[in-house]
C-alpha cells in the first residue's frame, strides 16, 4: 500500500496511477482485490439464500404431506382409527378395505425372546400399572 501511494506520488502513467491509487480493497502485489472480495463474499451469501430456500420448501412439503388434523396415518392407527374409517365415518358410506383387518392396534404378543436370548415382557398398559398400585 505505502508502495502503490509512492508510485502515485512518483508521476507513474495515468492508467497505472487510476488502477493503483484508486483500489478500495487491499493489494496482493501490484493488483487490487477488491473485485475478488466482493464476489466471494456476494458467492457465499448466495450460497446461504439457496439453502434457506431448500429447507423452507422441504417444511412446506412436509406439512402438505401431513394428515389434515395433524396426524399423521401410522398416529391415526395408534389411536385406534383408520384412515378409511375416518373418511367413511364423514361420507357416510361403507366401503371396508382389505387391508384394514390385517392391522393389530393393541399388541397382545406373548413373551418373546430377545438377541440375548432373555425373555421379554412388555410393559403393562395404563390400567394394569394404576390397579396394581391401589
Amino acid at each position: 500500500m505505502v508502495e502503490a501511494e509512492a508510485n502515485c506520488q512518483n508521476g507513474m502513467k495515468y492508467d497505472e496511477i487510476l488502477r493503483l491509487c484508486d483500489c478500495k480493497g487491499f493489494y496482493v502485489g501490484d493488483s487490487c482485490q477488491y473485485h475478488f472480495l466482493f464476489y466471494a463474499v456476494l458467492v457465499i451469501v448466495i450460497v446461504i439464500v439457496i439453502y434457506c430456500l431448500v429447507l423452507w420448501i422441504r417444511s412446506m412439503f412436509e406439512r402438505r404431506n401431513q394428515h389434515p388434523r395433524g396426524l399423521s396415518c401410522n398416529a391415526l392407527l395408534e389411536n385406534g382409527m383408520s384412515r378409511e374409517s375416518s373418511v367413511k365415518s364423514k361420507r357416510g358410506n361403507s366401503i371396508e378395505h382389505p387391508r384394514l383387518h390385517s392391522y393389530s392396534v393393541t399388541p397382545s404378543a406373548p413373551a418373546m425372546e430377545t438377541a440375548f436370548g432373555h425373555d421379554y415382557d412388555p410393559p403393562p398398559s395404563y390400567t394394569e400399572a394404576m390397579q396394581s398400585t391401589v
